[in-house]
């Protein structure tokens, strides 16, 4: 659910795309696509509506889900990711993989 009670997605396994619902009328506002393989995880940032996403496909992806249908930047693992969150205040991105290693990153 995002900061704002406003939405709230969804990844899925196969085909690798995310939903976005209105939790206002329950109805599917956009379908997130360009991961390659399954979804594990998808983290609100806590102070924008900006959404992280965490795929099997080894990446992490950025997405304005209100404004693009288009990823706004991909980070790179050599393996897979199996979760994702935002530090309290939004200003760092973290990401564990299947190597056992934390990944950080600035999401600005």
């Amino acid at each position: 659910i995002d900061g704002g009670g406003e939405a709230v997605c969804a990844g899925a396994l196969d085909p690798p795309e995310i939903y976005v619902w209105s939790l206002q009328t329950g109805k599917l506002l956009d379908v997130l696509a360009g991961h390659e393989g399954p979804i594990s995880a998808l983290a609100f940032a806590p102070d924008r509506p900006l959404l992280a996403s965490a795929s099997w496909d080894h990446t992490v992806r950025l997405w304005e889900p209100y404004t693009s249908t288009a990823p706004r930047e991909t980070f790179k693992l050599n393996v897979d990711a199996l979760c994702v969150a935002f530090r309290p205040d939004g200003k760092e991105l973290c990401a564990a993989a299947l190597d056992g290693q934390l990944y950080f990153w600035d999401p600005e």
